[in-house]
């Protein structure tokens, strides 16, 4: 639920000053560090993939889960990050 708490921190952050807010965003400095466990996972979730092929229905899905996480791990990179 980390957009969640985005979300719920955002009318207190919403009147600080520039400044002020870069302080706060301190706080998340090393953060991203835990997008590595996601590629761990997106490779688990590739293999699952390979062991269901012949599980047509079974494997679409599977298929869905590493790309749904790759696109959020693009997403991230491409703008949360560079904006933080």
């Amino acid at each position: 639920m980390p957009t969640g708490a985005h979300l719920f921190e955002l009318p207190n952050k919403i009147g600080l000053s520039e400044g002020q807010y870069f302080t706060v965003q301190g706080i998340y400095r090393g953060w991203a560090l835990f997008g590595i466990a996601l590629f761990g996972a997106a490779i688990a979730d590739l293999a699952l993939v390979v062991l269901l092929r012949r599980q047509h229905v079974a494997s679409r899905w599977a298929i869905v889960a590493p790309v749904a996480m790759l696109a959020t791990l693009a997403i991230f990179f491409v703008w949360t990050f560079p904006t933080n």
